[in-house]
């Protein structure tokens, strides 16, 4: 996955209008804000609401982080046109450029088969 604006949890994959902004803090957990086009993708609505709601936790995944241990802290949607998630997560990695390269990598040799 080396596209910026692609995150995945689980085996779902959602389109963000925005990279992720993140903010941590010392001794503490780590909030992570993002941003979707829900007017594009109107499932994303029910999907993010449904994991709030149930306070369901889950790893949230892109090109250049995995945050672990992560639970919707709110949703405020704009007019059915956007979604702007702040989401909580106990732990974050952010990958190194080699690991990142190397994703790049076995992406494109997968894509060339």
């Amino acid at each position: 996955m080396t596209n910026n604006r692609l995150i995945r949890i689980g085996d779902d994959e959602f389109n963000l209008d925005n990279d992720l902004s993140i903010q941590t803090s010392i001794g503490s957990h780590t909030t992570v804000y993002t941003s979707m086009d829900i007017s594009k993708y109107p499932s994303y609505e029910d999907y993010f609401s449904n994991l709030y709601e149930n306070s369901i936790s889950f790893t949230l995944s892109n090109a250049k982080l995995v945050s672990h241990n992560s639970v919707i802290k709110s949703i405020d949607v704009s007019f059915n046109n956007k979604m702007n998630l702040t989401i909580r997560c106990e732990f974050l990695y952010i990958k190194d450029e080699s690991e990142m390269r190397d994703e790049k990598i076995d992406e494109i040799l997968i894509n060339n088969k």
